[in-house]
This record gives C-alpha cells, structure tokens and sequence, in this order.
C-alpha cells in the first residue's frame, strides 16, 4: 500500500482523483484504491494517470489475486 503513496509524494498528479467523490484527497483515499486494486473491484474516480502509478497498479492487481489464489490453493490442500 505504501508503494501508491510514494508514487503520490513523489508525482502529486500520479492519480486523477474525481473532485465530486474525492472532494479533499487524503491517505485513505490511498489505502482504499490499493485494497480496491489488490482486490480486482476497481475504486471508483480514482484513475491512475503517469506511467509509474499505472505499473504499480497492475503489480498490485497481480499480487492481490496471487495471494488469493495461494491462500485458497493452501487451505484446499492443508
């Protein structure tokens, strides 16, 4: 989660936050677009916009439903 927000302190316009639902971005609007991410749900009027911010949200896509498939794959197997 802490790489969005580095991509943010590092590009503040990284991510095209929509102003009617994000009126005043902050952290947890942070935490919920990489949970959305990881989750493969998608959080709405966030868009990633730089090339950086794009490629860490595909990484956390990835990684999100790795780690769910491993989770599920172990408690099968277990």
């Amino acid at each position: 989660m802490e790489s969005v927000h580095g991509i943010v302190a590092i590009q503040p316009r990284a991510l095209y936050l929509d102003p009617v639902v994000h009126a005043v971005p902050d952290r947890l609007d942070l935490v919920y677009y990489s949970f959305a991410t990881m989750s493969s749900l998608g959080a709405a009027g966030i868009v990633p916009v730089s090339e950086e911010a794009r490629c860490v949200s595909a990484t956390e896509t990835i990684v999100g439903v790795l780690y769910l498939a491993v989770l599920i794959s172990r408690l099968v197997g277990a």
